[in-house]
């Protein structure tokens, strides 16, 4: 009866035991998952802060407030954005150096293609460069 008992104690340190491990073992892999998990949180909310900031920048810079920008023009002159704006709709193209050229030349050609439709008078090209040489010398400048 000692001896059975005694089977049945090992054999239930032995199942504990197995237990155990292959609880631990899940417990690690759960732990490595929540870990990429949390990464990827930390990722995503790095990139929702920054679209939250391009967002807010956008926000500032739309309807009124933007009508008291004052802008450089070509000739190096202060002129306030307010009196570039037509009566009515203006179409207003934005760049910067920081833009795909080839997605600025295509905009800048279709924007060509539709003068006779929205009027010369109804569109502002706008754009931001560090070094004002690079504009000059940039291959956008069209004649609308």
């Amino acid at each position: 009866m000692k001896n059975i008992i005694i089977v049945l104690l090992i054999a239930t340190c032995g199942v504990i035991t197995y237990l155990t491990y292959k609880s631990n073992t899940e417990l690690a892999k759960s732990l490595n998952v929540l870990e990429q998990n949390g990464q990827l949180l930390a990722n995503m909310r790095s990139r929702m802060d920054g679209v939250r900031n391009s967002l807010i920048r956008s926000v500032i810079l739309e309807g009124e407030e933007i009508r008291n920008l004052d802008l450089t023009s070509e000739e190096g002159q202060q002129v306030r954005l307010k009196s570039l704006l037509s009566g009515t709709y203006t179409l207003v193209l934005y760049y910067s150096e920081l833009h795909c050229s080839s997605c600025v030349e295509k905009q800048i050609k279709l924007l060509g293609k539709a003068v006779e439709t929205i009027g010369s008078k109804n569109i502002l090209i706008s754009a931001s460069y560090t070094n004002i040489r690079e504009l000059a010398g940039s291959s956008y400048k069209c004649n609308i």
